[in-house]
């Protein structure tokens, strides 16, 4: 893993890619979901609180017997309406009736979901008795006449914490209306949805990581391998300067490399082949000059001497010429080449004093 890591510029592009898209996400969850949830609680309850102010109004002016049908009429997934001939004085119990009245199917209430999907009916509140026996203690509460503005006496309790909310309105001395509001749980942001919009994401950040990771990784690639070429002494073309700013100031620099160090191998071929050619005539000089040379011994040494200094000229010649590539020859060129250079002086001087003698 840790190969492929630092291999491959693609997988660390779209590794950081996809942390930064996760990050976001979560930073995003964290500031909004709670605010999101706030909001759309309080217009549940305002929308709940504005309806049950209407049903109390309709309560005063329809007949006892068309009562309960407006009631069933008017309740929701959320809520539910029901009336009594006495006020309710134990919260507890009072609370027990409201689950209860969640426990039931809505009459006007069509459950797509179930007809289309095949999928079994959800009541509203799982566990009446958890829910029931939730916020003991708590007794009535009377609202703010701001929030009601309406004469009839109001009011309400909590149930499983904060979520259910109930009121008792007393509409006459023989009628009280009960409202229960309650918001089901539902499926944190992590839903099915969510993450399938994720997963979408990730997919096209992970296809333009590709993208413009290639797009970068093939010149540097060009690059890579046009380096060893030129190391091997291979005479290339220059690089295609194009993409990315970076990367083509980099093709740019290579190309201007490569001319410089095409135009150094040319002037030091041409001054191999100058040196070559100007140590030709005082070879040959030296050559005659031993030629008067009375000592036998002597005579044979100078001649190996200007024998090897003439091997060495012709192969700095026929490397100037481009006879001899092969990178060990020339190794052995520029060595005894040299060496050469370090015993010309003394051999010369001696030649030139054996010459006079």
């Amino acid at each position: 893993m840790n190969r492929l890591w630092n291999r491959s510029l693609a997988t660390q592009l779209i590794a950081f890619t996809l942390a930064a898209l996760i990050i976001s996400q979560a930073l995003t969850f964290l500031i909004s979901w709670k605010e999101h949830s706030k909001a759309l609680d309080a217009a549940a309850k305002s929308e709940f609180l504005s309806r049950a102010r209407t049903l109390t109004r309709l309560v005063e002016t329809v007949p006892p017997e068309y009562q309960k049908q407006a009631l069933l009429a008017s309740e929701t997934r959320d809520s539910r309406f029901w009336v009594t001939d006495r006020e309710a004085e134990d919260p507890a119990a009072w609370r027990l009736t409201a689950a209860a009245e969640f426990s039931r199917p809505l009459e006007n209430f069509v459950d797509l979901v179930r007809i289309f999907q095949d999928g079994s009916a959800k009541t509203q509140i799982p566990d009446p008795k958890r829910v029931a026996a939730s916020n003991a203690g708590e007794g009535w509460r009377v609202p703010m006449q701001s929030l009601w503005a309406l004469p009839q006496p109001i009011k309400y309790v909590y149930f499983d914490g904060s979520r259910g909310y109930g009121l008792v309105i007393k509409v006459d001395d023989r009628t009280w209306l009960n409202a229960a509001f309650y918001m089901r749980q539902t499926g944190g942001w992590w839903t099915s949805t969510s993450l399938a919009s994720l997963s979408l994401t990730a997919l096209i950040l992970a296809l333009l990581g590709v993208f413009f990771a290639s797009r970068i990784s093939r010149p540097l690639r060009h690059l890579a391998t046009s380096a060893e070429a030129l190391g091997r002494g291979e005479n290339l073309p220059p690089l295609s300067e194009e993409g990315p700013e970076e990367v083509r100031r980099t093709a740019e620099a290579f190309n201007k490399m490569q001319g410089r160090l095409h135009r150094f191998l040319e002037d030091r071929t041409k001054m191999l082949a100058a040196i070559g050619h100007d140590l030709r005539t005082p070879l040959t000089t030296l050559r005659l000059r031993t030629e008067f040379v009375q000592d036998q011994e002597i005579q044979r040494k100078m001649l190996s001497t200007i024998d090897e200094l003439q091997g060495m000229t012709e192969a700095a010649i026929s490397f100037a010429r481009g006879e001899s590539t092969e990178e060990e020859r020339a190794t052995s060129i520029w060595k005894r080449w040299l060496e050469a250079s370090v015993m010309t002086s003394p051999i010369l001087a001696s030649l030139s004093v054996l010459s006079k003698a």
